[in-house]
């Protein structure tokens, strides 16, 4: 038992020093989503991660370069993580506060509601057609 908590003060200092080296402290904020699933919001900022570099060379020997891959493209960072809470349709995001305003800006780009259309219906029946499809019915 004393060893368990000596391995976790350890472990806590660990933690403590690396978010030092990092620069930035990570913060957690809940993110409420209205519309769209947490769990696919979620899902889309696991799944961004940065682009690969792209060259392109033509025949002429010219070299163009595509997106470069930077932290700046991703939309959590490395020591960034999200959860889902399925209860209230929440995200528990926790990043640097530079990440967290970034993705508070795209989340509120995707959680709008979804364009409905409303369809009605109606029936006329001339009134001689009418009378005979109540009276069948009654029958």
């Amino acid at each position: 038992m004393h060893l368990q908590r000596k391995l976790q003060k350890r472990t806590f200092a660990l933690e403590s020093s690396q978010n030092l080296r990092c620069g930035k402290p990570l913060i957690s904020e809940l993110v409420q989503i209205n519309y769209a699933k947490a769990e696919d919001i979620a899902d889309l900022l696991k799944s961004v991660k940065a682009v690969e570099p792209q060259i392109d060379s033509s025949m002429f020997g010219s070299v163009s370069v595509g997106d470069i891959a930077t932290e700046e493209n991703q939309l959590l960072s490395e020591r960034g993580s999200v959860t889902v809470d399925k209860r209230t349709n929440a995200l528990l995001i926790q990043d640097t506060r530079k990440k967290i305003t970034e993705i508070r800006k795209l989340i509120s780009e995707i959680d709008k509601p979804v364009k409905q259309v409303l369809i009605e219906t109606g029936s006329s029946l001339p009134t001689s057609r009418l009378a005979e499809t109540s009276v069948q019915s009654l029958v």
